[in-house]
């Protein structure tokens, strides 16, 4: 089956100046049918931790995000099956795959969110993608306050209720994103950088106890709307781009589909800032 899943995709290579962006809508996915047909190329420990979630719902997301992951990977190595895939994380739990010879610079990451998920690749440098669902009735400026630098409280502070719930979340969005590809999750605080967005553009700044002066990011942000469907998610990603021949990036967007024949769509960001 896998097989014909391959010659059926028949997608551009993913050069050295892309990101390929996969997304899925688990509610396309029949979780029984989903049961029968994915579970065996999961690993045991996959399994195991598939098993201890308590509800339906969360155990087709989980299925479906290890399945989406492993098939792929496995578009873009296709001598490598999706149950062959070994993966492993980082000290600060960052996924990875195991064989880091396969593709020295290749770089993926997963985000997930209600009932959309997605999975960013490129051969460009190391990539952080998260994808949030808006929820305007929780406490943003609370949580602002709290967690984001200064420079970004007192900015969403001076708007009003409607302007700071967009902001907040196109913030947090590329904080993720950021920590994400740094690969080292919260051991980075969330107020020793921040982001400001104007002009369709995003400024990066950050103090000094944040070592990365001599590392090249380019970021993206948008609020992510695909099929006529209001999807109610913002979305961004962070790149740390390792090759020095790289100078700009394009990005191209695929829906992964329960038949297999899976769409390119057009598809463009909001705000992103200039290398």
């Amino acid at each position: 089956m896998f097989y014909v899943f391959i010659k059926a995709l028949v997608l551009q290579y993913l050069h050295d100046n892309q990101i390929h962006i996969w997304y899925l809508k688990t509610d396309e996915f029949n979780q029984e049918t989903s049961v029968i047909q994915y579970l065996a190329i999961l690993a045991d420990e996959e399994k195991k931790r598939r098993s201890r979630f308590y509800f339906k719902k969360d155990q087709h997301r989980y299925l479906l995000t290890r399945y989406f992951v492993r098939c792929i990977l496995s578009i873009y190595f296709p001598y490598i099956a999706p149950a062959e895939w070994v993966f492993k994380t980082n000290k600060f739990g960052r996924p990875e795959i195991s064989e880091a010879s396969i593709l020295p610079d290749f770089s993926f990451n997963l985000s997930h969110t209600q009932n959309i998920i997605v999975c960013a690749v490129t051969k460009s440098g190391t990539l952080g993608i998260d994808v949030e669902h808006v929820l305007k009735e929780k406490p943003l400026q609370r949580l602002s306050d709290r967690f984001f630098s200064y420079q970004e409280a007192n900015f969403l502070n001076n708007l009003n209720k409607i302007e700071r719930t967009t902001y907040f979340y196109k913030i947090w969005t590329l904080k993720e994103a950021f920590i994400k590809a740094e690969g080292k999750g919260l051991s980075i605080a969330l107020d020793s950088f921040w982001f400001r967005m104007r002009n369709n553009t995003i400024q990066f700044e950050f103090n000094s106890q944040l070592n990365i002066r001599q590392k090249k990011y380019y970021f993206f942000q948008t609020y992510f709307a695909n099929d006529m469907i209001d999807t109610c998610c913002e979305l961004a990603l962070a790149v740390h781009i390792k090759s020095e021949n790289v100078e700009s990036l394009i990005t191209r967007l695929f829906k992964f589909s329960p038949s297999g024949d899976h769409q390119s769509e057009l598809f463009s960001f909001n705000y992103h800032n200039k290398l």
